[in-house]
Order: C-alpha cells, then structure tokens, then sequence
C-alpha cells in the first residue's frame, strides 16, 4: 500500500517514496473496509470510464496494475499530486492510499485509490484496577464506523498490451464508492473527486437499470405464494424506494430494508440470476415515472376493481376481512357520483 497525505489548507504535500508493509490485522481491517465500500451488499456503483487521453487516472492506474514497485511508486505521486490539484478550500485534506491486488472469483488485478478525511477521537487506558486514563488520538482514519472516504477502483477485465502507448478502457471496469453519492442532493459535491481526479461519469445505463430494478422486482413479489396484502405493502415500499432521494439502489439493500427474512435472500439470488447488477446501481427514474405517478388498482376475481392515488393508497383502502369468495373492504370518504 501507497500512503501520502494531503493537506491543501496547509499548502503542502507530505509524502513517503516507500511502501507501507500492513500485518495480517492491518491487511484484513483494510480489505473489511474495501468490501464494505464497494462489494456486493453496498452502495459502491459501476461508473463509465469518461477521460481515457494520456495523462488520465484510467491510463495512469491501468500502467500501474502490472508496473514494477519503483514505477507503481513514481506514478501514485503523480496521482496524489493530481487529487490535491482537483481539492479546493472549502473541501477538506486527509489521506490518499492506493492499493492493488487481485479481486472476484477470476482473481482479476485491480488497483484502487482511497481518499479518507481525518477524525479525532479518544481511547482509554487502565492505569490500575480502579483507574481508567481517557487519551486523546487525533488524525485518525478509515474507522469502521467512519463514511467520511471515498474509494474509485479499476479491474482488469481482459489483459491485453497498450496500443501506441495506450490502454483500451473497453477492456477494464470502473467502480466508485463515495458517501456523498447515497444522497441526491449531495451528488454535485461529489463530482471533485468521481469526475475532476477520477475521469469517470455516472453510467448512462441507470435509466435502463433503474427500470430493470423495478420491473424484475415487481416480478418476483407476484411470484411470491403470500396473500395480495403482503404483496401490495411490497411493492408499495419498492415505489417509496424508487420516489426516494436516495441516490443509489441495490437489490441487496431493497431485500434488507423491506422483506421478509424468508424472501430476502431468494430475492438477491433471483436478481443476480436475471444478470441485475450485484452492487449499487445509479437511479434515475426517468422511464418509469409514469409507473411511480399513476394510481394504484387492486382487481377482485369477479372482475370488480378498485383505483386510487398510490401514496395514499393504504391509508385509503384496507382490506378488513376474507372469505372464500367475498372480501369485506374499508373505504375512507363517501360515495360522490356513479359513473
């Protein structure tokens, strides 16, 4: 691992011309926090690799994934001193890390680049039996509890020679972690980092993605053998998923937040199996709004049905009792004209 430290309000750069040798507890407090960052079950996103010219993250950090240490080490100062270019006064300084290794079940090379903000802090101390000392630890980092750090990694997909001196960003994936990101209103102050030093953009897939998300899921609550009231509440939750201002959605988030623990991991299985991304996906709602606005409507066997507005819609109607061919049902407000 590359570490070097960043201090844009002090005017300087400080860094080491070495690697950081981690122990086995170091190495796999790292990698937790990788993972949780940008694996399966988090809201780490795909982005599109926008900026491939000579002199960009991608073809820097490509060269990087299989150069020699004294050139990884040269080129992680030329990254580092980019980052501090793209920071301003108002964003804060910290630590940059890069790390390489290999990933996924094809142990494929990647190498990332974390950017982690600093906190401070206390931790105690037993002096004796009856005494405990408070000590205070200032310019910590990457804590387990910590979001304040954003992580953008590059994975070789397909090992192929650079061409005229470049690499082909068709054959590499980019991926982006940043707890800004998880919130519309915060993804603008982001963008220093994602667009400005990383060179990526937001997937021009997500409209299709974001649909996909709504149509599979949509999907498998109707093959789900519950009663049409279990199904109704589900997929009431995936349209307040979906009208959120959350930034991100994740079949893996959707199953832990909304169902039920007998359906939640069938629910991942069944998206992985329809190939839905296993990681965060960028929302945008564009194709179905429509789909999210329209009223909602619960039809009977006997051809009867009921419409109303979807936000509304359970506090409404409620279904109060079942037969086996009738169904007693609670309607607020008073009949107004018959069509």
């Amino acid at each position: 691992m590359y570490l070097r430290q960043l201090r844009i309000r002090l005017g300087f750069r400080l860094h080491k011309k070495h690697f950081i040798n981690l122990n086995a507890e170091e190495k796999s407090a790292l990698q937790s926090r990788v993972t949780a960052a940008l694996g399966n079950r988090s809201h780490g996103i795909e982005m599109s690799i926008d900026q491939a010219d000579e002199g960009s993250f991608f073809q820097i950090a490509a060269e990087m994934l299989h150069c020699e240490a004294d050139r990884f080490i040269e080129l992680s100062e030329v990254l580092a001193n980019n980052l501090t270019d793209a920071l301003t006064r108002k964003i804060p300084g910290g630590v940059m890390a890069i790390i390489s290794g290999r990933v996924g079940e094809h142990a494929r090379p990647f190498v990332s680049v974390i950017k982690a903000e600093f906190q401070d802090g206390f931790t105690t101390e037993s002096v004796d039996d009856q005494t405990v000392a408070l000590n205070y630890v200032r310019d910590i980092f990457l804590t387990e509890t910590q979001k304040l750090y954003k992580i953008g990694c590059l994975v070789e997909v397909v090992s192929t020679p650079p061409e005229d001196g470049k690499y082909d960003k068709s054959n590499y994936r980019a991926f982006l972690f940043d707890h800004l990101l998880t919130s519309v209103e915060t993804r603008t102050a982001a963008s220093y980092f994602y667009n400005t030093f990383l060179g990526m953009g937001i997937s021009s897939s997500s409209k299709k993605l974001t649909q996909n998300f709504y149509e599979y899921t949509v999907d498998y609550i109707n093959s789900l053998d519950v009663d049409e009231d279990k199904k109704f509440d589900y997929v009431e939750s995936l349209r307040a998923e979906l009208k959120s201002q959350t930034a991100v959605v994740s079949s893996a988030d959707f199953a832990e937040k909304y169902l039920e623990e007998g359906h939640s991991e069938a629910y991942v299985d069944y998206m992985k199996d329809r190939g839905f991304p296993q990681g965060g996906v960028e929302k945008d709602v564009e194709y179905i709004e429509s789909k999210l606005r329209k009223k909602r409507k619960v039809n009977f066997t006997s051809g009867v049905s009921i419409t109303g507005p979807s936000d509304d819609f359970q506090d409404l109607v409620t279904v109060e009792e079942r037969g086996e061919n009738d169904t007693l049902v609670r309607i607020q407000g008073i009949v107004s004209g018959l069509g």
